[in-house]
């Protein structure tokens, strides 16, 4: 393959960023804007593709990245032709923006991108954000020339993928200037709550509503716990799940379950503590965790691939998946940490997030292998 240089008369380094989703819920895509917010716009500029324009794209417009949006079909005999004209326009995007490198976050992005690419002078990145493998890693691996992981966790999917890879681990960013501490409760949202007498003993989950992210084992603590308050913030993506977990929460009066938030801030501002119990192999590692501690909030994860790497014993505890028991026991002790105790834990988790996990020391990693690939 050819690889693509910064010209003498435009040393800046053009960026195509690809996003699966069109929304800013997602985690990756809220790494995504705040990676692009953090670039040095003297030396590369900012394109996405994006599926459909929305919410993702109003963001990119107030960034100045421009934007462009098609849906990329599925991989499947019948879509053949559609997969010819989509590389074709990909092609023709690339040549005509001149871009030096094509940044994708999901393998069949990766796949397509990286195939459209593979004889023009572009380098391709792949930006591996679970630690579950899927099918298509084999041939996403060999069709990118670097693999981001934002874990450990993640490099062992693309070992395990059996094809050599140019990795770099590269933890995702969060904004600390908007994620911060708040000793405020006048505008805490769970006082709006039904049980806002419960309002400073909240544990928190924010992400899909779904098996894998533990929110059954998370339910059951709920149960043990009257004492406290349980949110689950997010949506429904399995209707099986939904149907058992809405009969499961029914007559649980101190359990709440709420839509996906536009700003997800105030309500773990105001928690006492962030829990995500996954299960192996669903998360690459959790940005809700660091979410939650750049804003002060001592957390509580499973200890699985990615998830562990998030946080240490000073601003959280690690359980082990799927123990209900040890989760009960985790959210039970941080819950009901005397001040001194939990004032602690808080600190420690403000500090690794700004030290750890800011979105400034993410785009700082992120540009040095821009210039790397170029520079080859």
């Amino acid at each position: 393959m050819k690889h693509a240089k910064a010209t003498e008369s435009d040393h800046r380094v053009n960026i195509l960023f690809v996003s699966y989703f069109s929304t800013l819920k997602m985690g990756g895509q809220r790494s995504m804007v705040d990676l692009i917010s953090n670039l040095d716009r003297s030396l590369f500029t900012p394109f996405c593709v994006v599926s459909d324009a929305g919410e993702l794209t109003a963001k990119l417009t107030e960034l100045d990245c421009k934007w462009f949006a098609f849906r990329r079909p599925s991989f499947k005999p019948k879509n053949a032709l559609k997969l010819f004209r989509t590389v074709r326009h990909i092609q023709q995007l690339v040549a005509e923006h001149n871009i030096h490198i094509v940044h994708s976050d999901f393998e069949r992005d990766a796949i397509l991108f990286g195939y459209a690419t593979r004889k023009m002078s572009t380098k391709a990145i792949w930006h591996c954000r679970v630690a579950g493998s899927n099918k298509h890693d084999n041939l996403a691996v060999r069709l990118s020339d670097d693999v981001v992981c934002i874990s450990k966790g993640v490099v062992a999917r693309i070992e395990a993928a059996k094809t050599s890879a140019s990795t770099h681990v590269i933890y995702n960013g969060v904004n600390t200037n908007l994620f911060t501490p708040t000793t405020s409760q006048v505008d805490s949202p769970y006082l709006r709550l039904g049980g806002s007498n419960l309002a400073d003993r909240v544990v928190l989950f924010v992400g899909q509503l779904k098996r894998g992210k533990g929110i059954f084992e998370l339910l059951e603590c709920a149960k043990r716990q009257p004492e406290s308050l349980f949110v689950f913030i997010g949506s429904y993506v399995i209707q099986t799940d939904k149907n058992e977990f809405k009969q499961q929460t029914s007559g649980v009066d101190n359990v709440y379950v709420i839509p996906q938030q536009d700003n997800i801030v105030p309500w773990m501002q105001h928690a006492r503590t962030l829990v995500l119990p996954s299960h192996e192999g669903v998360e690459g590692m959790g940005r809700v965790l660091f979410e939650a501690m750049a804003c002060g909030i001592p957390v509580i994860g499973s200890d699985t691939s990615g998830v562990r790497e998030a946080l240490d014993e000073r601003c959280g505890k690690l359980v082990p998946e799927r123990d209900v028991d040890a989760l009960h026991a985790a959210i039970h002790d941080i819950v009901n940490a005397d001040s001194e105790v939990y004032e602690s834990m808080s600190v420690a988790a403000r500090n690794r997030a700004t030290e750890v996990f800011a979105s400034e020391v993410h785009a700082t990693k992120v540009m040095a292998l821009y210039n790397e690939m170029v520079r080859t």
